[in-house]
């Protein structure tokens, strides 16, 4: 699932709502895993929350609270408001970001705000053996 960026980073309030959703699709390859296709319904807003936590969670491991005012990303994540995409969005140009794991988390500074980019399945890298990727970003706090 791809977004657009994170409302913060744009200046457009993006709400709770996804708009013009874009899928992904990657081959994990291998011995007759290329046709496995599945289907779920889409259910708008849990999986940006897991990206929003996966997020926070790393950036308070590494930095603490010392480092970036949560307050905001905190009231979302506790429920006290609901507009995920404001915080949760794809990064604005695709990265060269390492494939030696299954996933990579990396700290941006964009301006006042401090993000997180998460990388999911970084091992699984296009046909092409290309480490370009279009990551999720996390708006974690505005920099202190």
């Amino acid at each position: 699932m791809q977004f657009s960026q994170a409302g913060l980073l744009v200046g457009i309030d993006r709400g709770a709502t996804l708009v013009d959703p874009r899928l992904a699709f990657f081959s994990l390859g291998g011995n007759g895993l290329e046709n496995v296709r599945t289907r779920v319904p889409f259910i708008n807003g849990p999986f940006a929350m897991m990206i929003a936590k996966i997020g926070y969670c790393y950036a308070m491991a590494e930095y603490g609270d010392d480092y970036f005012d949560a307050t905001d990303i905190r009231a979302l994540l506790m429920g006290t408001r609901d507009d995920v995409y404001n915080f949760v969005g794809n990064a604005e140009n695709p990265e060269r970001l390492s494939t030696w794991h299954l996933r990579g988390l990396y700290f941006r500074r964009r301006a006042e705000w401090l993000t997180v980019l998460v990388h999911l399945f970084a091992s699984c890298h296009s046909q092409q053996g290309t480490n370009i990727c279009n990551p999720y970003e996390v708006v974690v706090g505005r920099a202190l």
